[in-house]
Parts: structure tokens; C-alpha cells; sequence
């Protein structure tokens, strides 16, 4: 069958609670595997959007000079 390997997987999500409920010296969101790279990939593009946000706030504010065309 097609789907047996989506429908016929092991339930992983006991071992995964065990996992993040023993690693207490972590923050909550920072405890699974890949979930520095899943944090630290979003503060990221974060920053970027923000900076962008800021430099074109900056300048429709500001404006162009009255004499440059």
C-alpha cells in the first residue's frame, strides 16, 4: 500500500515528552533537537524584516531632497 508508511509509523511522542520533560537546564522552547535551529532561523529572518521595516519607514519619512529629481 501507498499511505502504509504514513499510517503504519511507531508513536514516537511518549519518548519525545520524556525527552523534554528530563532536560530541565533548558529553556522550554529551546530543549528539542532542532528546535535552536527553528528559534534561531526565526530571529533571523525577524531581524532582517525589522531592519527592512525600519529603513523604509526611515525613509518615507525623510523623503527626497526638493531639488534632486
Amino acid at each position: 500500500m501507498v499511505l502504509n508508511s504514513l499510517v503504519y509509523r511507531p508513536n514516537r511522542v511518549p519518548q519525545r515528552q520524556r525527552y523534554a520533560q528530563t532536560h530541565t537546564d533548558k529553556l522550554v522552547y529551546l530543549r528539542m533537537p532542532r528546535s535552536r535551529l527553528y528559534y534561531y532561523s526565526y530571529l533571523g529572518f525577524f531581524g532582517v524584516g525589522m531592519a527592512g521595516t525600519t529603513y523604509g519607514l526611515y525613509s518615507l519619512i525623510t523623503g527626497k531632497p526638493v531639488g534632486s529629481t
